[in-house]
């Protein structure tokens, strides 16, 4: 069963004898809801506990782009990417990791991106001539906690 942080912290508000969260509102208690995510995620690598290895939705690249736009947010680590060119059902084609990545690598619309590297929290591509459609396989950690709205497994 699936629960958000806002629930959650109701239910703590309950334990701590205030129903009504006039003292202990969700606001009040993010930050140690936080803390206690954090001893989890520490208790969980001290167990050797497995990360999950997940599958980003769909990214959209546009053409020219010299980063994914978008990382999820609870994003670990790359394991591969694959792409295809945007609105298509051609097969995915794996894309190679690489130390470092030419800007100036020239490609043809037909070669979209073909190198990928992972630098200061970003990954880093070279930039495609068309725009292309990326799955990002990657290993997860816990999802960080922002807002009451979080769900949490």
């Amino acid at each position: 069963m699936a629960s958000t942080a806002g629930s959650v912290m109701l239910r703590a508000s309950a334990h701590l004898n205030d129903v009504n969260q006039l003292v202990y509102d969700t606001e009040t208690l993010l930050p140690f809801f936080q803390m206690a995510l954090d001893e989890l995620d520490e208790e969980l690598a001290v167990w050797e506990i497995p990360l999950l290895n997940k599958e980003s939705i769909i990214i959209l690249v546009p053409s020219g782009s010299l980063l994914l736009p978008e990382m999820p947010v609870d994003y670990v680590e790359s394991i591969s990417i694959v792409e295809r060119i945007q609105g298509s059902t051609d097969r995915w084609n794996y894309v190679r990791e690489a130390s470092d990545i030419n800007p100036n690598l020239k490609v043809s619309p037909a070669d979209g991106i073909i190198q990928w590297a992972f630098r200061s929290n970003q990954i880093y591509i070279n930039p495609p001539i068309s725009a292309r459609e990326v799955l990002l396989n990657y290993v997860s950690g816990l999802v960080p906690v922002t807002d009451e709205g979080t769900g949490i497994d």
